[in-house]
């Protein structure tokens, strides 16, 4: 799954990994110039993951995959 997110900066990466630990994912990858998300699970709904986000103070949107 992929999500639009707000992280220009490694800066607030240590607060990604630690809310996306929360829910039980281990990998994910972060494009900081597309400033995307994928993570890698097939058992977390994405609304769970965009929730998460928000409550840590960033915007999270999924992408659209074809």
């Amino acid at each position: 799954m992929r999500f639009r997110i707000d992280l220009p900066s490694p800066l607030g990466l240590q607060q990604v990994r630690d809310d996306l630990f929360r829910l039980g994912i281990t990998r994910f990858s972060v494009d900081f110039v597309t400033q995307s998300l994928e993570v890698f699970t097939e058992w977390i709904a994405p609304e769970r993951i965009e929730d998460a986000m928000r409550r840590s103070g960033r915007q999270c949107k999924r992408l659209k995959t074809n």
